[in-house]
């Protein structure tokens, strides 16, 4: 099976992007196989997708599944909004609001197992110990919208709080881990590196009920390719049941390579139980779209429906 990975090689600068994608980009032949594209992003929510792919999962569907990985969301939503033939791109809700305040009609089809945490210096304990203090993250995106809802659980607000725009993630974590801020919201793998320099999980995620992660399609996809999208799904929904049950040497290398986590936290990484990826909750996605209204990234009128496709597998 064909699987195409784009790999632009700059990787996160201070800017967290790049120019544009590189020379061996390239709009996939036809064969005579169904085929999907997909841009991602090296993240443990992805790494379901690669281990179908490894395992032959999708040609058991009858399915070709290109993937185009990139390592900035910038060049990945360049090349998904000049690109028409790459099909969805893994994703989270408040940039799905942001698209469809512009007019791109992409829905959500799953959740993702997404992971992120906010993450304190060595002197920051609690949530509360960042009273007055500079957090690392970036404004307008799932980031903001984590922290937003940390803070929260704290009874605070992001005014109680200084914040600074770092977008490019390996520069957030060394900022942090020098002392230069006191929190930053880090997904993984950058999560678990800070964890092994002995940084503090303030909270996570899973303990604030929350999971902005998901893969979206673009709209006509889902009516032109539904059958695609559903072999697609129980393809790595096939993946996720081998990794919850396989033995962890068996993938470990192949997740710390995909990933992107140091080959040093090898034998310490916790792997999580992968969840079945299903259609995103309502509550969960009306609780971003009330985020996204709050800060004025989304102005039309849009409700959960119209954000979430359920494919029906």
């Amino acid at each position: 099976m064909k699987i195409i990975i784009t790999m632009l090689l700059l990787l996160f600068l201070l800017t967290g992007c790049t120019e544009g994608l590189s020379d061996n980009d390239t709009e996939p032949s036809s064969n005579s196989m169904a085929t999907l594209t997909l841009a991602t992003m090296p993240a443990l929510e992805t790494f379901p997708i690669f281990i179908a792919a490894d395992l032959g999962f999708f040609e058991d569907e009858g399915l070709d599944v290109e993937l185009e990985q990139f390592f900035s969301p910038r060049d990945r939503d360049i090349a998904f909004q000049t690109n028409e033939y790459i099909d969805g791109m893994t994703f989270d809700l408040v940039q799905l609001a942001i698209y469809r305040e512009a007019g791109i009609d992409l829905v959500a089809t799953t959740s993702t197992i997404g992971m992120a945490s906010l993450i304190g210096a060595e002197d920051v304990h609690i949530i509360e110990d960042l009273l007055g203090r500079n957090v690392l993250m970036t404004s307008n995106t799932s980031m903001d919208y984590i922290l937003d809802r940390a803070l929260s659980s704290a009874n605070m607000a992001i005014d109680d709080i200084y914040t600074d725009e770092v977008p490019a993630l390996p520069t957030r974590l060394e900022m942090l881990l020098h002392g230069q801020a006191a929190g930053a919201i880090l997904p993984d793998p950058f999560a678990a590196m800070a964890l092994e320099e002995g940084l503090t999980e303030l909270i996570t995620i899973r303990e604030l009920g929350i999971n902005p992660f998901v893969i979206v399609f673009r709209m006509e996809t889902t009516t032109d390719k539904l059958e695609e999208l559903q072999a697609f799904y129980r393809a790595i929904n096939r993946a996720v049941e081998f990794l919850n049950n396989a033995d962890r040497d068996e993938f470990i290398d192949t997740l710390i390579e995909t990933v992107g986590y140091p080959p040093h936290i090898r034998d310490t990484l916790i792997i999580p139980v992968f969840p079945a990826y299903e259609a995103p909750l309502a509550g969960i996605v009306q609780d971003v779209l009330d985020f996204a209204y709050s800060r004025g990234l989304l102005t039309l009128d849009i409700s959960v429906e119209d954000i979430i496709f359920d494919i029906g597998n």
